[in-house]
């Protein structure tokens, strides 16, 4: 069922007198902290330190930039982009710091924060200026049904732990925008934003997740549209969500 915008207006008007009346601190508790169907605590990881180091030690190797300088304005941002890494090193977060994102998620469903939202990544190509980002750990099949590189990346599928984890990051990053004074309006995918993105976040990440957040939270359905030269979502892609 699609959430009326009156409701949600009224769901973020109670987030707002929370943080009031519970003070900043605990009210970001009950959001990066919170229980899932299992009833076990899931907890956002803070990795930010240690990534900023990582980002920090690539740059200077490659010569490249990894994001722009400057800060973004936090009630500009609206949007989540999905990804794929294209390959896996486990569940251990801290072997992903130097993976340019906001968030990611490893294989058992952990999530890491690795930077700051008022950084300005170069991660979701023509999506960056107003969208946080998380890159998913595995080499997932694309719109053909085929890894890419399959003998060198893995042959990787899509968990529910790992769905779990997407969904329960939806719901964080929907309270935090309406904490910055924003609200989270939209969700995309890499290639709809970069023609060189074809299989980005590939069709489970998808369909496993944006059809339900899109109900869930009352959000745009951006499937058909696209960012200068990126591309919309297949048609395979909407079809099949996992419950």
């Amino acid at each position: 069922m699609r959430v009326s915008s009156g409701l949600m207006a009224r769901i973020r008007k109670t987030r707002l007198e929370l943080q009031e009346k519970l003070g900043l601190a605990f009210f970001l508790g009950l959001l990066f902290s919170k229980t899932n169907k299992k009833g076990q605590e899931k907890i956002v990881i803070d990795l930010r330190g240690p990534a900023q180091a990582k980002l920090a030690s690539r740059e200077a190797n490659s010569g490249k930039k990894f994001y722009r300088r400057g800060e973004r304005d936090l009630r500009k941002l609206d949007g989540l982009v999905l990804h794929q890494m294209g390959f896996s090193r486990g569940s251990d977060p801290e072997k992903y710091l130097g993976v340019p994102a906001h968030y990611i998620i490893t294989t058992d469903g952990t999530i890491a924060q690795l930077h700051d939202w008022n950084r300005y990544l170069y991660t979701s190509s023509a999506l960056n200026s107003w969208t946080v980002s998380v890159e998913v750990a595995g080499n997932f099949r694309g719109p053909d049904g085929k890894w890419y590189q399959g003998d060198k990346n893995g042959r990787d599928t899509l968990n529910a732990k790992q769905i779990d984890a997407l969904r329960e990051l939806v719901g964080i990053v929907d309270a935090q925008m309406a904490l910055n004074g924003s609200r989270l309006n939209s969700i995309w995918g890499h290639r709809q934003g970069s023609p060189q993105r074809q299989i980005d976040p590939g069709p489970e990440i998808w369909s496993s997740v944006v059809p339900w957040a899109n109900r869930q939270y009352g959000l745009e359905d951006t499937s058909d549209l696209h960012v200068g030269d990126g591309m919309p979502i297949p048609e395979s892609w909407k079809g099949g969500e996992i419950a």
